[in-house]
This record gives C-alpha cells, structure tokens and sequence, in this order.
C-alpha cells in the first residue's frame, strides 16, 4: 500500500505510538502556500504538548527534507519541516495531504520503537547494508500514557 500523504512505510502497533490527525481549512490563518515548511506550526504545537510532558528538549526541525532510501521505504528514517527531534533524533512525524479546500496532516509521536518487526515486514524488499542502516536510525520515544499525550496536544492547540 502507498500512503498519499508522502513518506515511509509506519507500522502502527496499539499502544506504541499516538496518532492524531488534524485537518486545516485553506482560508485559516495558519495555512501556508509552500508545503515544505506548511508543517512548522503543526510541529510548534507538538513541542508545547511534550514541553508540558517534560520533553523540555524537544525542537522543531526547520530545514531541507532529509530523505534517503531508507527514509523513503520508512517514516522515521527521514526527517521533514515540522517534524520534532530530541537531540536530533526523530520524536514526531508529520505527514500531509492537501485538497483545494484543505490539508490534513497526520501527526505521530511514538512512545516505543522496535525496528525488528518493521524488518519483518520489509525483509524481502531490503539487502544487508539497508538494514543494518535502518537498525541505525535514531528515534526517540515518550514516557507518558497515551491519555495523556492527547490531552497535552489539545491543550496546545488552544
């Protein structure tokens, strides 16, 4: 399956990650004509909510896309505007999609990562170099209840 929405493959495990959607009509102040930086707002949000979990390291990434070949086959191996990083590891991942009318852009903040299963599904599609170079990849995750993260977020959206 091709996510629209751009990026990597994201393998969703209950508990192991809280995924949010936000949807953004095109008149609203916030929306931004250049994709490449129209997540920056998104991922300052992201930053208040873990802020108030006690990510006090937490920063929005504001460069170029950082896209690789592994990145492309998995979400957390690239890096876009807007994403979150602590100490330059990937924390949350933004993803959008944009209508005439809309965008809705997917927000995920993992609270635990194990790259084995995600090497599982991806074996047969993947050499020696490619996963060992996705073994590599620096992802950080939260220590909070999933209840709680989503309470952080709208909170921060208000």
């Amino acid at each position: 399956m091709v996510r629209r929405s751009g990026g990597g493959a994201v393998l969703l495990v209950p508990g192991d990650h809280v995924w949010i959607d936000v949807f953004l009509p095109r008149d609203d102040p916030l929306w931004v004509a250049d994709v490449s930086k129209s997540a920056l707002w998104l991922g300052e949000r992201w930053v208040a909510a873990l802020r108030s979990l006690g990510v006090v390291d937490a920063r929005v990434y504001d460069g170029a896309m950082r896209s690789t070949e592994i990145g492309r086959l998995v979400c957390f191996a690239g890096l876009a505007a807007g994403e979150v990083t602590v100490d330059g590891a990937k924390l949350v991942g933004i993803s959008q999609r944009r209508t005439r009318h809309l965008a809705r852009f997917q927000g995920v903040v993992l609270r635990s990562f194990d790259v084995e299963p995600v090497l599982a599904v991806l074996g047969s599609h993947l050499d020696v170099p490619a996963r060992e170079a996705l073994r590599a990849i620096d992802v950080a995750t939260v220590d909070a209840p999933v209840h709680e993260i989503e309470a952080a977020f709208v909170e921060a959206l208000c």
